[in-house]
């Protein structure tokens, strides 16, 4: 039987032994090949493990020294909400935006929600507000926001 504590564990292995060791090989440990991952901000297919695992590698192409830090976890029934600090320096192209070769620390809460003793489903909410700022890209997107 998996309890919330349980499932908040799992979850704190997910991202520091997956994410923060750049480990995709090891998702499957973790998730359901099923797995369904919403991030409106990232264009890419959603469902199943392998589309996890290109998931992970937009981000290591992206942000290749990633970090999340967990700070806050609360968990009932069969779902888990973390909210992270990531932190990275941005050496490939995101929202359009060319590598500014800047540091950024971007807040972000994930959402995940289990079947048995595995992730069924993650949803991703980062302020990507503050990675413009953090990279000083914010100048070069303001003109697109503007007729947004």
């Amino acid at each position: 039987m998996y309890t919330p504590e349980k499932n908040k564990e799992i979850v704190r292995k997910l991202f520091e032994e997956v994410w923060n060791q750049h480990r995709p090989d090891r998702l499957g440990e973790f998730l359901l090949p099923t797995v369904v991952l919403t991030d409106p901000l990232v264009p890419l297919p959603t469902k199943g493990l392998d589309a996890e695992i290109e998931y992970m590698k937009l981000w290591a192409k992206t942000i290749p020294d990633l970090h999340f830090t967990i700070e806050e976890q609360i968990a009932e029934d069969d779902r888990v909400v973390t909210r992270l600090l990531a932190e990275g320096t941005h050496e490939g192209v995101l929202l359009g935006v060319p590598p500014t070769h800047q540091k950024a620390k971007v807040p972000c809460v994930v959402f995940h929600r289990f079947k048995g003793e595995k992730i069924a489903e993650a949803v991703v909410m980062w302020d990507a507000y503050a990675f413009l700022r953090a990279t000083g890209a914010l100048e070069a997107v303001k003109p697109a926001l503007a007729t947004a």
